[in-house]
C-alpha cells in the first residue's frame, strides 16, 4: 500500500533541497529574471481518483495543461490513485 504522507514528505523535502524546483521566471526591463521561492511551510499533494479507462484522458489533460513561468511553479505534481 501506498504511504500517502511519506510520499508528500518525500516530495516536500525534495522541494526544499532543490532550487530549481522553487525557481520561476518574471520579466523585468525587457529582461527574463530568475526569481527562487522560499521553501513552502508545507505541500498538499492533490490526489485524483481515476479508472484505468480515464486513465489516458487524464495523463493527456496534464501533459497539455499550460505552465505559467512567472506565477510558478515550473512543475506539477499529482497522485493518480486508481485503487485504495
Amino acid at each position: 500500500a501506498l504511504d500517502d504522507t511519506a510520499l508528500n514528505r518525500a516530495l516536500h523535502t525534495l522541494i526544499t533541497r532543490h532550487e530549481a524546483l522553487r525557481t520561476r521566471f518574471i520579466e523585468h526591463n525587457g529582461l527574463p529574471h530568475q526569481v527562487i521561492d522560499p521553501p513552502p511551510a508545507d505541500l498538499a499533494l492533490p490526489t485524483v481518483d481515476i479508472t484505468a479507462d480515464t486513465i489516458d484522458t487524464w495523463v493527456d489533460e496534464q501533459i497539455n495543461r499550460p505552465f505559467d513561468l512567472a506565477a510558478g511553479p515550473v512543475f506539477r505534481t499529482a497522485l493518480g490513485r486508481l485503487a485504495p
